[in-house]
């Protein structure tokens, strides 16, 4: 090692002077790692999901129908009713998905009847 003239510390190179961290998660963590992190990630909407709802809304839709309604019209009309995007294609069909596995428990029980309409969709109705 060499020393400098009125300086009996030894020159080493810079990156060996640290130690590295014994905990390298604790270090990013205490420099606002993960706040930064949770910034740049954008949150989802979360819609919790509450038992019985879409079929309550299912019957209410159908209820206040002058006509037979489609599946995917139920599934738009249970999106509005509960505040959700009806321009999200993505979104209404998984909604329509969830309301067609509904329909057949219904008209199972005796309270929805349903036909095949004029393009090959189920129409339903209260029974």
């Amino acid at each position: 090692h060499s020393t400098t003239a009125g300086n009996a510390t030894p020159s080493i190179p810079a990156r060996a002077q640290t130690s590295p961290p014994e905990n390298p998660t604790v270090e990013r963590a205490s420099a606002g790692f993960f706040s930064v992190l949770l910034e740049a990630i954008k949150p989802k909407l979360f819609m919790p999901r509450q038992k019985g709802k879409v079929t309550l809304y299912i019957r209410e839709a159908l209820r206040d129908a002058e006509e037979p309604l489609t599946t995917r019209e139920l599934a738009y009309i249970v999106m509005h009713r509960r505040g959700m995007d009806t321009t999200d294609n993505k979104e209404v069909r998984n909604m329509a998905q969830r309301t067609a596995r509904q329909l057949p428990d219904l008209r199972a029980k005796g309270r929805v009847r349903s036909e095949v309409g004029p393009k090959r969709e189920m129409l339903w109705w209260l029974a």
